[in-house]
């Protein structure tokens, strides 16, 4: 805020809550039930500086964050059918983030795109994607 407190969002690990979040905003509604996240059998807690030569797929997501607009779209799009070909056995772990780092690397930005042009570079994405790992062998 401009008074630079933080507002934190803190809750019992799942990703329906900012799913649900997403679909219903700026509306809060009465969801799926979990777990209240309870303070003090959490306490305390504890934060570090990322380390992202651990966690490189992490700075792409902030990199991809960071240049906005359809640069998110691209990783999101990348990084699931990468995923995909990984649980299929068809790529290592670590060819998730060499393709969604090369995905990423060739993308165009798109600037103010509409709801048609995100789901054409979704598509498009998760298609050049498969392609890329059609024939990973080649580039990697």
């Amino acid at each position: 805020f401009k008074d630079w407190s933080t507002l934190a969002q803190i809750g019992f690990p799942s990703m329906h809550i900012p799913i649900q979040y997403a679909l219903t905003y700026p509306q809060r509604i009465e969801g799926i039930k979990t777990n209240s996240f309870d303070f003090l059998k959490s306490s305390p807690l504890t934060f570090e500086k990322v380390d992202f030569e651990k966690f490189p797929s992490l700075k792409l997501a902030y990199l991809a964050g960071e240049k906005g607009t359809s640069f998110t779209t691209c990783l999101n799009a990348a990084n699931e059918e990468a995923v995909f070909a990984f649980l299929k056995k068809q790529i290592s772990l670590v060819d998730i983030y060499l393709i969604t780092e090369k995905m990423l690397e060739d993308h165009k930005k798109i600037e103010n795109p509409g709801i048609e042009e995100i789901f054409d570079l979704d598509f498009m994405t998760r298609k050049k994607t498969s392609e890329l790992i059609q024939k990973r062998a080649t580039w990697v």
